[in-house]
């Protein structure tokens, strides 16, 4: 916390886990509270504004916190009994391994397989998820053994 103590322990972001700020600012002669997530992850960054005193934003956050617990599951339950519901194997911001080709200048028909590793962000997540365990891997030492099994059946094939 970091604009003067709540009275009440706040919760995390009921979006990110993310743990939440408070804000004292003065409005028309009067100091007023808030509390935010500011995480910049955090795709909602839910606020609660415009509270006479510390407590009473808290109770605030806290109270929606639960609510949108409860709405969270409901909607996160619904998205799974409609099929639109999907479980990814690793979050945003953690590295994958994937085993991308380079080609030789000098030949081109020649390519080189190599292992790089890629942030997953929000807006390439799906673009990787369908490779998992084919050619994208949550560690470099599957990667490294995918890449080594290729070679070994290119080596067999030769």
């Amino acid at each position: 916390m970091n604009d003067g103590e709540m009275s009440a322990e706040l919760k995390p972001c009921p979006f990110c886990g993310a743990e939440p700020n408070t804000h004292t600012w003065q409005w028309r002669g009067k100091r007023m509270h808030k509390v935010r997530c500011e995480r910049s992850a955090c795709l909602i960054r839910p606020s609660t504004n415009g509270f006479d005193t510390p407590g009473e934003a808290a109770a605030a956050w806290n109270a929606r916190h639960e609510a949108l617990q409860y709405a969270r599951l409901a909607e996160l339950t619904q998205a799974e009994k409609d099929g639109r519901l999907v479980v990814m194997p690793c979050k945003v911001g953690d590295l994958v391994y994937q085993i991308a080709v380079r080609k030789k200048y000098l030949n081109r028909s020649m390519c080189t397989p190599h292992i790089k590793s890629v942030e997953i962000k929000t807006e390439n997540a799906f673009k990787y998820m369908n490779d998992i365990g084919k050619t994208v891997f949550l560690t470099r030492e599957e990667a490294e053994a995918a890449l080594k099994k290729r070679e070994e059946a290119d080596n067999e094939t030769d």
